[in-house]
């Protein structure tokens, strides 16, 4: 994947985890054989393999699909919106949520699709510089195909290209298994993101669901010098949301490389300073209400 499309990619995946009410996400790019995944909330285990093929066959159709329902006792509900350019997959947005059957509802997959097809001709245009700047490859037989044209997914479905953003680290599905580095053993990849209401928003999930090391990778320099590792999770040890997880969240002031960010609450506001920290995004620099993280 060629720089720019790496970077449509990351913006994909920022836009999906702020779209509430989803948990996990998946961004998925198909090239011939080859899938690349970027995704969010997930585990990286041989299940998450065949269900990447099964949405890459699902992608496939060229629909957007919804299940809101949920299947016998099971009560998840999931938005999947391929994208296409010129009648061409490219790949997928998909999102899910395990909370409630009807999480997703008609309305989102319309915001989820209307994203894909803004995205399609961004990756189609990235794809055909990358294209034009390489080498032609040598011929190959053309992938197998069924009596109907579609794509026939097999073996190489299972050596997926997994890129992970789920808690601060990347993984290689076909590597064995190693132990988690703690943050003083090893640096955590930090999470980056392109917009400051997601990276807000991400970060206030992250601290919900107590997974303290990828949440700090968040902090501007400025709160790490401030506090260590262990510092940030005893303070948010004992800090819970008061019952006001579903916030609005707005952009309020913005300037070249600061902002702030507003959550509007039932019982009470808070204001969340942001700087630009260059090459990684936006960082979280400052907390009027919320965690007590300040120095």
């Amino acid at each position: 994947m060629s720089q720019d499309t790496n970077q449509l990619e990351q913006e994909a995946l920022d836009y999906l985890v702020g779209l509430a009410p989803a948990e996990k996400c998946l961004v998925i790019l198909t090239d011939g054989p080859d899938v690349e995944v970027k995704g969010a909330g997930f585990e990286t285990d041989q299940g998450l393999s065949e269900r990447v093929a099964r949405l890459v066959h699902l992608a496939s159709t060229g629909r957007p699909m919804l299940e809101s329902s949920g299947r016998g006792e099971s009560t998840i509900s999931w938005a999947l919106a391929p994208i296409v350019h010129q009648e061409k997959t490219l790949g997928a947005l998909y999102v899910q949520c395990s909370v409630s059957a009807g999480a997703f509802q008609h309305s989102h997959l319309r915001q989820l699709n209307a994203y894909a097809k803004e995205l399609a001709p961004k990756l189609a245009s990235a794809t055909r510089q990358t294209v034009s700047s390489s080498p032609a490859p040598p011929s190959e037989e053309p992938p197998g195909r069924d009596s109907k044209g579609s794509l026939v997914f097999g073996v190489a479905l299972l050596a997926l290209s997994l890129v992970w953003m789920i808690t601060g680290f990347i993984a290689n599905p076909s590597a064995k298994p190693a132990a988690t580095p703690t943050p003083s053993q090893a640096e955590r990849k930090p999470l980056e993101f392109v917009d400051p209401v997601t990276a807000a928003r991400f970060f206030l999930v992250l601290v919900e669901r107590q997974q303290y090391d990828s949440a700090y990778t968040l902090l501007s320099p400025r709160l790490k010098a401030s506090m260590s590792p262990t510092d940030f999770e005893s303070r948010l040890k004992g800090w819970q949301n008061e019952g006001d997880a579903l916030r609005q969240i707005t952009l309020g002031n913005r300037q070249n490389d600061s902002c702030t960010v507003l959550f509007k609450g039932q019982s009470t506001d808070w204001t969340w300073r942001l700087v630009l920290v260059d090459p990684h995004g936006w960082k979280l620099d400052g907390f009027q209400g919320g965690p007590p993280l300040e120095p």
